[in-house]
């Protein structure tokens, strides 16, 4: 039995024969290419190892690999055998010797009749398994002579065995103590530039894998709260880019590319693939680089993408997954926004059609609801107020009167002027609003403010809170200038219908009384940039 230890083998490369010394360059730089599978690397080692001693009919190379030893080379026998797993207490029988011997990595060798007999013993526990017997059939088990087992040791650990085979008596002699040693540091030096280079390519996809975790995680936290398609899919695409580390990102529609770093760019410079990566070639972005870009589609006729300096190695799969994510996430808003606005369209026909119901009991300021929703939208764009301040300040302005309908048609249908009794219970309208309003799912907060306070005069002396000032809620203020404009202009029959400048002059004259100066002069410069004439549309 050969008694030998590659445990402390030293190995130098140009100890080799020149035939191992070449695979060993060609096999490093397999090894080290990141594209190269692993279970390519052996073969072409095996086959070299072989040529250099005679004798040896077959052989085997098992790698540990999660648990459980995997052929990853044979020489002599079937390329069937390749991937064949084989469970850790089948090779230690196989072995034979015990773990101490296992451990220090102690070769073995059976021949003949011992080879037989280990076979028998092996058969009443393993003949069952598919393994074994596949080894029995592929490798002629039956049929070997001479058979060495080589246990190699990484790091304490034996993380392969090389097996060696003989179909003639006394087959492997030429099998000696320094071809074990020698051809053991080699695949042991082999495997740790593996498992080092598997565990430096498993450390760099973690790393590109938490990464593109933290932008998914930034993805969902910040774009949760984003409703505008367009600012998401700005949004989502400098995240991207700057958790890829590419180098921009881009949005096409129509004919036009815009970019995430403020640049424009014909979109013929594209040639989109339809598998959505493709290669901008160099000096067509204005760069002496060509770029890598990787484009989904998120709409009609519209694409969001990113770019990075062509050959640059980038996690295909996790940003496609990022930037599918975000174009999901804009359709979406999309389509809720385009339901919003149907939804809104409706809420508003809703509420018109009320302030419509209150011209019908009020006959004298019929027109009344349509002109000031209008004017309030031109004067709330004058003040630069918000889309959301807007939608509000139209339905304010449609409902700024429901209370009216509490009211008895002996006051509100009066003729003639009202009794200080009947002031009083006018002047109740705008609690009797609130209280109508609140009836109304979905109403925004500044709604019942105008319902409540477009009565309230900047010196207090207004009603019903005899608020002062800039207490007064801000579209209320807005509305209350809105509203006396249009009763000023409208006909009623206690008095003809006033001029515009007339009105306004009205108007600048209670500023700093009853309205807001800040206001006054904005409605003038509405009114009057209308159409030259002070016509609204």
């Amino acid at each position: 039995m050969i008694s030998h230890t590659a445990k402390h083998a030293e190995f130098s490369l140009f100890t080799l024969p020149q035939d191992l010394q070449e695979v060993m360059h060609q096999t490093m730089r397999v090894i080290t290419s990141p594209s190269t599978p692993v279970e390519d690397v052996w073969p072409p080692v095996l086959e070299a190892l072989m040529r250099t001693v005679e004798g040896i009919d077959g052989a085997t190379l098992s790698i540990r690999e999660q648990g459980v030893f995997v052929i990853r080379a044979q020489y002599g026998y079937t390329s069937s055998l390749l991937g064949l797993e084989l469970p850790d207490y089948s090779e230690r029988l196989w072995y034979g010797l015990s773990e101490t011997e296992w451990r220090a990595g102690q070769a073995r060798r059976l021949q003949g009749e011992q080879i037989l007999a280990h076979l028998d013993w092996m058969n009443q526990a393993l003949g069952h398994l598919p393994h074994h017997q596949t080894l029995g059939q592929a490798c002629n088990l039956r049929g070997l002579q001479d058979t060495v087992l080589v246990p190699l040791l990484l790091d304490g650990e034996v993380c392969a065995h090389l097996n060696l085979d003989g179909f003639t008596p006394r087959a492997l002699d030429g099998v000696t103590s320094t071809f074990i040693q020698g051809n053991s540091a080699l695949l042991t030096t082999l495997l740790a530039v593996v498992n080092s280079s598997r565990r430096s390519s498993e450390l760099q996809q973690l790393r590109e894998e938490r990464d593109a975790l933290r932008v998914h995680l930034q993805l969902s936290e910040r774009l949760r709260r984003v409703r505008d398609p367009e600012a998401l899919i700005w949004l989502g695409l400098t995240i991207i880019q700057t958790g890829f580390r590419t180098e921009f990102g881009f949005r096409i529609e129509g004919n036009q590319v815009n970019c995430t770093d403020g640049r424009t760019i014909d979109r013929a410079v594209f040639k989109l693939s339809p598998l959505g990566h493709s290669v901008v070639p160099a000096g067509a972005l204005h760069n002496s680089v060509a770029f890598s870009v990787l484009t989904v589609k998120a709409g009609e006729d519209q694409f969001i993408g990113l770019a990075w300096p062509a050959g640059r190695i980038v996690q295909h799969e996790l940003l496609l997954e990022a930037l599918v994510g975000v174009a999901d996430r804009a359709e979406l808003a999309a389509e809720l926004d385009a339901q919003n606005i149907k939804l809104l369209e409706g809420k508003e026909g809703a509420m018109f059609i009320a302030g419509l119901a209150l011209e019908a009991r009020d006959l004298e300021t019929r027109g009344h609801t349509e002109r000031v929703m209008l004017l309030s939208d031109r004067l709330a764009t004058a003040l630069n107020l918000n889309s959301e301040d807007r939608r509000t300040l139209r339905y304010g302005a449609v409902l700024h009167d429901i209370g009216k309908l509490g009211l008895p048609d002996s006051v509100l249908l009066k003729p003639g002027p009202l009794t200080a009794d009947e002031w009083a219970l006018m002047r109740t309208h705008p609690e009797l609003g609130i209280a109508l309003a609140r009836r109304i799912s979905g109403l925004p907060s500044g709604v019942h403010d105008i319902i409540l306070h477009h009565h309230e005069h900047w010196n207090g002396q207004g009603y019903p809170g005899q608020l002062v000032g800039t207490a007064i809620p801000c579209l209320a203020r807005i509305f209350s200038v809105v509203d006396a404009f249009d009763a000023l202009t409208s006909t009623r029959t206690y008095k003809p219908a006033w001029s515009m400048e007339e009105a306004l002059e009205e108007l600048e004259h209670g500023m700093g009384s009853q309205f807001d100066p800040d206001i006054v002069p904005v409605l003038r410069a509405v009114l009057l940039e209308a159409d030259g004439t002070g016509v609204l549309p």
